[in-house]
């Protein structure tokens, strides 16, 4: 590790390429020292998969009214777990570093940037391998779609969550800095309401005006949308022949009830705006970040 810190600290003689390198290199015999925060992260997403799971186990049958209420349950519960599971391990990275950061800042031995962009790369691995993990297990205990695209998409839907959270949870981090406890406890004022303007819990006509921007940069409305369009869209759900409820006969009819809009140009949509709200959460956790570091060097 010294003979790391070493290279560093001749930063002029080096490429940003480098520096990164041996950042991420530093961050991973870090991971690797803290292996128990690892373990604790696959067991939270093995345990809420199979919690997940098996409450909306096989929920693809019976009378269609009550197969979409659950669908629309089990994909709320799915990105709520995928959101904390993500989020909470994350709050504290800067605050535990930040005596190291200062340290480095201090002695030129690479940007501020670098050091934030080796962090988020050094866990993408780990994002991509608990996303499979956590996508495995609740798709087949939960019954949806027996088709590899389909499963596809649900996976790609959880990695965008995992990843706009991560985004979430660097911003936080940034913003308590200094104080790790303080991280801990911005999670729920910051989070929660992006999930009660979502749409999942209240209709969005029902929002006050001044409000309604929430309900626009909710990632959790474009992420629940995929979800229900990749179930529903084309989908024969069977006859309502004798129905004595509420009762739908294609997926499309779901989707229409919901205000909902299938096809692949909606979905792509989802991710576009997804992939803008990562850039947007992460650029202003670098921007916080910076700042911090510039007030504290007064």
């Amino acid at each position: 590790m010294s003979r790391l810190l070493k290279n560093m600290s001749r930063r002029n003689e080096q490429s940003w390429l480098f520096q990164l390198r041996l950042l991420l290199w530093r961050s991973f015999v870090t991971a690797i020292r803290e292996f128990q925060v690892i373990f604790v992260q696959l067991l939270q997403t093995v345990v809420l998969g199979l919690m997940t799971g098996l409450v909306f186990l096989q929920i693809n049958e019976g009378n269609s009214y009550l197969r979409v209420q659950n669908f629309g349950g089990a994909f709320t519960m799915i990105l709520l777990s995928v959101s904390y599971t993500t989020v909470y391990p994350i709050v504290q990275v800067l605050p535990v570093e930040s005596t190291v950061l200062i340290r480095d800042r201090d002695n030129r031995m690479y940007p501020t940037w670098l050091f934030y962009a080796s962090k988020f790369i050094a866990e993408l691995p780990m994002n991509i391998f608990f996303s499979i993990l956590f996508s495995l297990i609740t798709y087949f205990l939960v019954g949806l779609r027996p088709e590899f695209g389909a499963f596809f998409l649900y996976f790609s839907t959880v990695f965008a969550t995992a990843i706009v959270c991560k985004g979430i949870a660097f911003f936080i981090s940034a913003l308590a800095f200094t104080d790790p406890m303080l991280g801990v406890s911005l999670v729920i004022p910051l989070v929660v309401p992006t999930m009660m303007f979502s749409g999942l819990f209240i209709n969005p006509n029902k929002i006050p005006n001044f409000l309604v921007w929430m309900d626009a940069v909710s990632q959790f409305k474009y992420e629940w949308e995929n979800f229900m369009v990749n179930e529903f869209q084309n989908r024969s759900l069977g006859s309502c022949e004798g129905a004595v409820t509420r009762c739908f006969e294609t997926g499309d009819e779901v989707l229409d009830s919901l205000g909902l809009v299938s096809g692949t140009s909606r979905i792509n949509r989802n991710m576009g705006i997804l992939v803008a709200l990562f850039i947007s959460y992460t650029v202003a956790g670098l921007l916080v970040l910076m700042s911090r570091l510039r007030f504290l060097k007064r």
